[in-house]
């Protein structure tokens, strides 16, 4: 689970599948994902097969393809709960890879500002089972 700053509007639809969609306009911040193939939709994406791994990339909606370089590991104590992969640019893009009962598996893509790193920061550190 991640906590939201309480302007944050929106959360998890069902459309065809699960879809997460969570953002606030000024100054722009957006939390997405969905993951559905031509049969069958799914709460997270791709697994995160080597956990060692320096670099992954990120596709959005509203994005080209992008890699992501820096890393996060997101901890509940001492248990490795999320790693984020991320990127400082005008427009920054991060990717959370969430810890499920299968393993490190794609959950939700941010998309913000610079001057919103740090609260995306703060918002990814709640992040506990």
């Amino acid at each position: 689970m991640i906590q939201f700053p309480p302007d944050f509007i929106g959360g998890r639809t069902i459309f065809e599948g699960p879809t997460f969609f969570k953002y606030r306009l000024s100054p722009g911040t957006i939390f997405e994902s969905t993951y559905c193939g031509a049969l069958l939709c799914s709460d997270y994406g791709e697994h995160l097969n080597n956990l060692d791994t320096t670099f992954v990339i990120a596709f959005s909606s509203l994005i080209d393809s992008t890699i992501l370089r820096k890393r996060n590991e997101l901890c509940d104590g001492l248990v490795t709960m999320g790693i984020y992969f991320y990127n400082d640019s005008t427009i920054n893009v991060g990717k959370l890879y969430w810890k499920t009962d299968d393993g490190f598996r794609e959950a939700v893509t941010a998309l913000y500002g610079p001057a919103q790193k740090d609260e995306v920061e703060q918002i990814l550190a709640t992040i506990h089972k």
